[in-house]
């Protein structure tokens, strides 16, 4: 039984139902109803009746209190109405369209409603007959008859004045900076094994950088390995003289990178010296083959290593959301939390106060080499969803049609999406503060590492797995994928693989089990 289901039966079909709010430190719910300005008030005995069959629906969860008021149109009622609707069928528009973006006028018994938005907001809503439905679930919210229009906008115009208040990556650089003057490699050069004197300023292995011509790294010597091949020019032209191949790891604080030589007779005499364990300084020519960076190197040296590990300068979280800003959770969504099998550890929310459960949908499932196409995430504040942060992400590069197929986000959708380096620092500044979670943590997590390194975003919060609780707290599941532990809590995952839809379904296993 739900609250549509009662408000169907002939009694009650003057009433709709307005809103839900679900006051925390009263645990109450007040529930208000709209009827219609035409008709006689209803009776204090029909809205008793009303009330005493929603506290049936609502008992051993929380106080209900309901309230009845005459039907009346404003902005905030249209916006959150359609915020219901977005809430549930399409979670990305939430930030796309705002509250300033849909006027309306009130003909007679009409409502005629208006949707100024871009051309991604537009197709979405166009695609599977989304304005039709949400069409239909407008005219259920209001007695009078509704239409809807769209508008064409262009978003993200700014205004030359505004450009350096608004670019999200003005500090980045300065990081960057500060960086350069701090992390100089200092080492003490003892023999050279052969090319010229090396002079050039050291980098760290994590700061090769494909398109220089020469760079040069420090670091320890592991897997020697000396091989003997045919070189595939000659192996083309039936030939089958070898050349031998010198190769070797260089790992620094940083990270690994293979030096590649192709040495002559003397060289290869010079290089007997070099052991697993040598510390080596190496100049030559980066390049990259599959998922692997190598150096081809010209100069190699004996070294005795400062051993440092990179210093980098974080970026503190902006003053403002600057490219997408989170929303409040509707109350119809907050209303389907209500459980009588909630299990909140209130000692446990009086710790840790807030949990942001995020999701990403990315390119593939590598983020060495992968992207994220959209992030979807989902505050709890002492146990009750408070907001949520949606957005999709231009990855700068093609969508999979597999990905395209399990997400349903195609090229298209992301066209005029913000890029990784616009929606991150939003995105952290939405988790300060806050424990961060999700199901399988370990893949978001290794995207979120990876991405916030690169922009000097330090994610450092305290991490919960989901889908650990859900092992260790519900028992005896044929496997624990989302969609199986959801439908054994009896929680609805609608539209998976969406990453909003997928953090919410978390958050309410993560509310239920912690």
């Amino acid at each position: 039984m739900s609250i549509q289901n009662i408000l169907q039966k002939e009694e009650f079909k003057n009433f709709k139902f307005n809103s839900a709010q679900f006051k925390e430190s009263e645990n109450e719910c007040v529930l208000t109803f709209l009827y219609p300005e035409n008709l006689a008030k209803p009776s204090v005995e029909t809205k008793q009746k009303l009330a005493n069959e929603l506290g049936l629906l609502i008992k051993n969860i929380c106080k209900t209190r309901v309230k009845f008021r005459q039907s009346f149109i404003d902005e905030d009622i249209i916006y959150n109405a359609i915020s219901v609707f977005l809430d549930k069928e399409i979670p990305i528009l939430k930030s796309l369209i705002l509250k300033d973006d849909i006027k309306f006028e009130k003909v007679n018994e009409n409502i005629n409603i208006t949707i100024f938005c871009d051309k991604t907001a537009e197709s979405m809503l166009r695609e599977s007959n989304k304005l039709l439905e949400l069409t239909k679930f407008l005219s259920n919210c209001f007695f009078e008859d509704v239409t809807v229009n769209l508008e064409k906008i262009v978003k993200n115009v700014l205004i030359t004045d505004d450009i350096e208040d608004i670019s999200p990556n003005a500090d980045l650089f300065q990081c960057l900076e500060e960086e350069n003057k701090i992390n100089k490699i200092q080492i003490e050069i003892l023999d050279s094994i052969f090319g010229k004197l090396i002079t050039k300023s050291l980098v760290f292995i994590s700061d090769i950088v494909l398109d220089d011509k020469e760079t040069t790294v420090a670091g320890t010597v592991s897997n020697i390995l000396l091989i003997d091949f045919v070189p595939k020019l000659k192996k083309e032209h039936g030939l089958e003289e070898t050349k031998k191949k010198y190769s070797f790891t260089l790992t620094d604080s940083t990270g690994s990178v293979e030096i590649v030589i192709f040495p002559n007779e003397n060289m290869l005499k010079d290089l007997e010296r070099v052991e697993e364990g040598s510390q080596l300084v190496v100049m030559g020519t980066p390049s990259s083959f599959g998922n692997r960076t190598s150096l081809r190197a010209s100069s190699l040296a004996f070294c005795n290593l400062i051993t440092k590990e990179k210093t980098f300068v974080w970026r503190k979280a902006k003053e403002k959301y600057l490219c997408v800003k989170p929303q409040p959770m509707h109350d119809m969504v907050q209303m389907d939390l209500f459980s009588n099998n909630s299990t909140k550890n209130q000692e446990w929310w009086n710790e840790h106060k807030s949990v942001v459960v995020f999701d990403f949908e990315t390119t593939g499932l590598n983020a060495e080499n992968c992207n994220i196409i959209e992030i979807g995430a989902v505050k709890v504040v002492n146990g009750v969803c408070v907001e949520t942060f949606s957005t999709l992400v231009n990855p700068a590069t093609e969508i999979p049609d597999e990905i395209q197929n399990i997400t349903g986000i195609t090229n298209t959708m992301v066209s005029n999406a913000p890029t990784i380096d616009m929606v991150l620092p939003d995105f952290y500044k939405f988790t300060q503060g806050s424990v961060l979670s999700a199901y399988n943590i370990a893949f978001d997590n290794k995207f979120l590492q990876i991405n916030g390194k690169k922009l000097r975003l330090n994610f450092n919060n305290e991490k919960i797995d989901a889908l650990e609780l859900a092992r260790q707290k519900v028992v005896s599941l044929h496997n624990y994928k989302l969609g199986t532990v959801v439908k054994a809590l009896g929680i609805v995952l609608e539209d998976a693989h969406r990453a909003l839809n997928d953090a919410i379904a978390t958050a309410k296993v993560f509310i239920k089990l912690i």
